[in-house]
């Protein structure tokens, strides 16, 4: 209680002199402050010290001083650690998000890469006969464009893909043909 009064006293004054400095009363571990506090030297050490004469007291001070200069360097080069290792880690899962395998993708460019074209053996088909351009099958870039949109990204994926579309398609030749029927 004495030391707040004594803060606030000392806080008062400079505040009227226009002196921006404050002073504090609670201690180090109150404020949440991790730094060790200096100890008292007293009036006779501190008139040695200020004549260039090193006290018991003085160097102890000192000794704190550089374990505190020496605590704050270490906090600085833990918060730059920490930045650096988030970072590596965002350029890590980056680089992993780029770098998964599309097994459709791949063997569509190593097809390209050798033919220039899909030069796939499309001779006959169900639904064949329906499409009219037939080149267009073979254009790489419509291929592409047909496994990206539809979000498929392997053999796997492109037979379910197929086996759903055909499962449709005979759902509606089966109402066409009924209605034709009728």
């Amino acid at each position: 209680m004495w030391r707040k009064d004594l803060a606030d006293t000392i806080n008062a004054a400079n505040e009227q002199l226009g002196i921006a400095l404050r002073w504090e009363h609670r201690s180090f571990k109150e404020q949440g402050i991790d730094r060790e506090p200096t100890i008292h030297i007293g009036a006779v050490a501190n008139a040695l010290e200020r004549k260039g004469i090193q006290t018991e007291r003085g160097n102890i001070n000192r000794e704190i001083i550089k374990n505190n200069m020496l605590l704050e360097q270490a906090k600085e080069m833990l918060m730059l650690a920490k930045q650096e290792l988030h970072s590596a880690q965002y350029v890590k899962i980056k680089n992993t998000a780029v770098s998964v395998k599309n097994e459709v993708m791949e063997m569509i460019a190593k097809v390209r890469k050798r033919k220039g074209r899909l030069d796939l053996p499309i001779v006959s088909g169900k639904h064949l006969r329906r499409i009219s351009d037939r080149t267009a099958l073979q254009s790489a870039d419509n291929a592409e464009k047909f496994i990206t949109t539809r979000k498929i990204d392997s053999f796997e994926s492109l037979a379910k893909f197929t086996a759903d579309k055909e499962q449709k398609y005979s759902q509606l030749e089966t109402v066409h043909l009924s209605k034709g029927r009728n």
